[in-house]
């Protein structure tokens, strides 16, 4: 039981830390972006990158359920600058799941952020999916929760869940191929 409780809190920890510095759509004021509003990339972003408009609407809990086989209700939208998190609270005795949108990452910035999970005590493997991706997994029990995050042009895409790393990964490609 106490290795259950700890993975509980590990997991919640790790979900905090993913959408650390975001704040309850509708808020207003300096430092809160529109989720529907176009980002540009950086001046070292690769060519030829989406024009991306990222939000938790493209990822309905429909589409969770479909991608990850995971029953969630609708995301609750967070917004600061160029991170939208959306949460997907369980149904019923699921697991939450973490979807998170960053814009404005090129290269560089996709580097640091890997590093940063790395330089956590996470371990990170490389996947092969549009300009750069890795995952890591935590694992609490019988309980194995994975993280795989993308960058497609400045668009990055994160989901944690309990879900195999091809299905996060079938989830992301029909997200960001999607944006144009």
């Amino acid at each position: 039981m106490r290795l259950s409780l700890l993975g509980s809190i590990a997991v919640g920890a790790i979900g905090v830390a993913l959408l650390a510095g975001c704040t309850p759509s509708g808020d207003s004021g300096p430092g809160f972006a529109d989720p529907s509003a176009s980002a540009t990339a950086g001046p070292d972003a690769d060519a030829g990158g989406p024009a991306a408009q990222p939000s938790c609407a493209l990822v309905s809990a429909a589409v969770i359920k479909a991608s990850l086989g995971v029953d969630v209700k609708e995301p609750t939208q967070s917004t600061n600058d160029a991170v939208i998190g959306c949460t997907y609270a369980p149904t019923a005795d699921g697991r939450t799941v973490l979807v998170r949108f960053q814009t404005g990452q090129d290269r560089s910035a996709f580097a640091r952020g890997r590093q940063g999970v790395e330089g956590s005590g996470q371990p990170t493997t490389d996947v092969d999916l549009f300009d750069g991706a890795y995952s890591s997994s935590t694992e609490f029990g019988d309980i194995v929760t994975n993280t795989l995050v993308s960058r497609k042009g400045s668009v990055e895409m994160l989901v944690t869940a309990d879900a195999s790393i091809e299905a996060e990964k079938a989830l992301i490609t029909k997200v960001l191929g999607g944006l144009a």
